[in-house]
């Protein structure tokens, strides 16, 4: 709980903007992902996922939490593209329905490659203005992104590699840049660009860290988890790694193991 209170506090720059934008465009901070996709008919099918604000999307668990993996789950439409858990870096490639499987303590949120998001580096210090920002960006594709203030305008642009800042007005404000999920400068005032290209841009998350959690909070035999544990990490190709899952009695063990075989892939 602790988390996501600060979480929001965090967001508080990425809600303002999205606050002007209903203000002065029309375009509400949650919105159903059919406005964005009218055309798709999988966005009228999954009627609880929104978008929340321009960058991110919500698929949120509203039914009880299967005792026996203990955990929830909700089938996600991830439109064409690549998509990442915000917290975890979890990559879906996109264009699929698949069900996704998350702790009690977590909520599906996503960001598509190129998305920008800016965060207050200090939620826990009160200010007026955040003097510190973190611009969290999702790799894989270009992207851009404007930060709006009473009095200011800031352009967060990602193109070719290259991440620049543009601010209408000068300040002090110190930018920090977080890209893949790794910090890769602080400090940085006023405008300018910075050259990512050489930059791993790969999150941290990882098949065999997150096969054992899942595995390791089941409430299922130990002997079943452990065969299931060897045999995903002896088998190194996807299909005969699908195959495998397959042969599990357990219809949501096999549906929470095939996301993660997907991301994995």
């Amino acid at each position: 709980m602790i988390e996501f209170l600060q979480l929001r506090h965090q967001l508080i720059p990425y809600l303002y903007s999205a606050n002007f934008m209903t203000a002065f465009k029309g375009k509400a901070l949650i919105e159903p992902i059919y406005y964005e996709y009218p055309l798709e008919e999988e966005a009228y099918n999954h009627r609880n996922q929104y978008n929340f604000g321009d960058q991110l999307m919500v698929a949120p668990i509203t039914k009880k939490m299967n005792f026996n993996l203990q955990m929830g789950n909700v089938e996600v439409w991830f439109p064409e593209g690549i998509w990442y858990d915000f917290f975890t870096g979890q990559r879906y490639d996109g264009n699929v329905s698949l069900k996704v499987y998350r702790e009690i303590t977590e909520i599906p949120v996503f960001a598509k490659a190129g998305a920008i998001i800016p965060l207050d580096k200090n939620p826990l210090i009160k200010e007026e203005i955040p003097s510190e920002i973190i611009w969290k960006i999702f790799p894989g594709a270009d992207g851009e992104y404007t930060l709006l203030e009473d009095d200011n305008e800031t352009k967060a642009k990602f193109v070719e590699g290259i991440f620049t800042i543009t601010s209408k007005q000068e300040t002090m404000r110190k930018h920090t840049i977080v890209y893949g999920g790794k910090e890769i400068v602080s400090g940085k005032i006023g405008n300018f660009s910075i050259d990512l290209k050489e930059e791993e841009g790969q999150f941290d998350w990882d098949f065999a860290t997150s096969l054992f959690r899942r595995l390791d909070i089941a409430e299922i035999d130990y002997e079943e988890k452990d065969q299931i544990l060897q045999k995903l990490s002896l088998i190194k190709e996807y299909d005969k790694q699908v195959a495998y899952i397959k042969t599990i009695e357990n219809a949501e063990l096999e549906d929470s193991l095939f996301e993660l075989l997907y991301s994995g892939k």
